[in-house]
């Protein structure tokens, strides 16, 4: 089981349920176009995998009926426990719930979705579990005929408008390689559905845009790492957090990352 330890937390690493919400406003398109491509009916059962603090399944209630029903599932218990406070400051009536498990053997029958969601998913998954044996699961509780819908960032795609571009180009690299379990996990999408033989595939490319240096994760996180992996120095990193908090004050700072959105239907 893929678990949330406490050294993880303590870490810059771990992503906060706060931060989760901020992203989320940031990336509203993203979102609305990945609800688009889900075909919500409203009987629709849904199956939202790392749901965060409900970032996605309290909008998707809104898309359903008495007859439809959302789960979502996330392996952080702090995360299900703050996802159901949303819910219940939400107010809605709909029949939505959230439950740790576990994605390496979700606990549901084979076939008892409609639609299988996941959002930047594929990208944090530890580098000893195989993407193809975490699809494998998504894949058997999707019924046939059902659809899939993949969101995941391609952070060999990112860009930071900073003035030395080798200095920025180096550290793109690193934080994508070194930084990610996986960081070209968007890149990858249309493939593992064309593997599995998903059809009617779809792919859109959404740019995350970000205009400040708060909304990346090219700050204190990449400075620190950068410096104790010896990718750049001292003064290159200082140089580096100087000229982009200063862009950020002035209200010219400017990076984006390509979000790629897959869907498909299961034969």
């Amino acid at each position: 089981m893929i678990t949330v330890t406490k050294e993880i937390k303590e870490n810059k690493k771990y992503v906060s349920a706060d931060y989760l919400k901020r992203i989320a406003q940031h990336a509203e398109n993203i979102k609305k176009r990945s609800y688009e491509l889900m075909n919500l009916q409203t009987d629709s059962v849904v199956l939202d995998i790392g749901c965060g603090p409900a970032s996605d399944t309290i909008p998707l209630a809104g898309y359903i009926g008495s007859a439809g029903k959302i789960i979502g599932i996330d392996n952080d218990p702090e995360m299900i426990e703050k996802a159901n406070q949303e819910l219940k400051l939400s107010g809605i009536q709909k029949d939505v719930s959230h439950i740790q498990a576990d994605v390496q053997s979700l606990p549901f029958a084979s076939s008892a979705f409609d639609i299988c969601r996941a959002e930047r998913l594929f990208q944090v998954l530890p580098r000893s579990i195989s993407r193809d044996s975490v699809f494998s699961e998504i894949d058997r509780v999707l019924k046939p005929g059902g659809t899939v819908v993949l969101v995941d960032a391609d952070w060999g795609s990112a860009t930071v408008n900073f003035s030395d571009t080798e200095l920025e180009r180096r550290l793109i690299n690193f934080f994508a390689t070194g930084m990610r379990p996986n960081g070209f996990a968007g890149r990858q999408l249309f493939e593992l559905l064309q593997r599995n033989a998903y059809r009617d595939i779809q792919v859109n490319v959404v740019p995350f845009i970000a205009k400040e240096l708060s909304e990346t994760m090219f700050g204190d996180w990449l400075r620190e790492d950068a410096l104790k992996n010896k990718i750049a120095t001292p003064e290159e990193m200082d140089n580096w957090r100087a000229e982009l908090e200063n862009k950020s004050s002035k209200g010219t700072f400017f990076a984006c990352v390509n979000m790629v959105i897959v869907a498909g239907r299961k034969a």
